[in-house]
């Protein structure tokens, strides 16, 4: 009944301090990105049509994929790297290519930080064993009440 034996693989700091450096690195990434958006939202420089359809759809699959799916992770990232291909065959105005630049290193990081975090899963692991025992007692709790 020693609840701490059983949940010493989860208690183990340092199997969490890779994943919360990384988790910190992909915040900081996040918050690259939001800080270009909002500088480029200012200008009225608009997106060629190859990079404003294809990165925002990738930006949310990429977004739903660091939930926990490194198969998902992996595939936004062969897509980012196609965008990059693709976005050097266009010809968008000067001041856009830095936009462009940003956004994509900033999504790469953040899809490089995160595949190892969506494969460790932490928020799918099992409830340690005394919240399960709490969680018991307030269910019979509420049947008797």
């Amino acid at each position: 009944m020693n609840s701490r034996r059983s949940a010493r693989e989860l208690r183990d700091p340092d199997r969490w301090r890779d994943l919360l450096r990384r988790l910190e690195q992909a915040v900081a990434d996040t918050r690259s990105m939001a800080r270009t958006l909002g500088y480029h939202s200012a200008s009225q420089d608009q997106w060629d049509p190859g990079f404003r359809d294809r990165w925002p759809r990738l930006l949310g699959d990429a977004g739903r994929a660091v939930a926990a799916d490194p198969r998902a992770i992996r595939s936004a990232r062969e897509r980012l790297t196609t965008l990059v291909v693709d976005v050097g065959d266009l010809d968008p105005k000067p001041g856009l290519w830095p936009v462009y630049g940003a956004l994509t290193i900033n999504l790469r990081n953040i899809l490089d930080a995160m595949d190892e975090v969506a494969a460790a899963n932490p928020l799918d692991q099992p409830p340690l064993p005394m919240a399960r025992m709490r969680e018991r007692g307030r269910s019979a709790r509420r049947r008797q009440g």
